[in-house]
């Protein structure tokens, strides 16, 4: 089975948690950006498949991507694993500043 775009509607919680030094080396999740990540991010993903609780996810952004909220564009695709606990898995993030028409 093929993987499918997904549209959801990806809304911040506000809750943040502190990556550990150990985290270091781990990357921000936009697309282009070199920064290390030194946030997780909280955020809450719903859609028609999901029901009407969603999905919490936890993503690495960099402190200037943490702030850009609802400025991000994000892609989701179903997770092709049935036994998957999470049904959407993030398969691109932009920030609007960075991407080609």
């Amino acid at each position: 089975m093929d993987e499918l775009e997904e549209k959801a509607n990806t809304l911040f919680t506000g809750k943040t948690s502190q990556l550990a030094a150990s985290h270091n080396h781990i990357r921000c999740t936009v697309d282009g950006c070199l920064q290390h990540a030194t946030v997780a991010c909280e955020v809450a993903v719903k859609n028609s498949h999901l029901g009407p609780d969603g999905e919490i996810h936890h993503i690495p952004l960099c402190s200037n991507h943490a702030q850009a909220g609802d400025t991000l564009r994000w892609e989701w695709r179903r997770d092709p694993d049935a036994s998957a606990t999470r049904k959407l898995r993030l398969d691109n993030l932009f920030a609007l500043d960075t991407v080609e028409d």
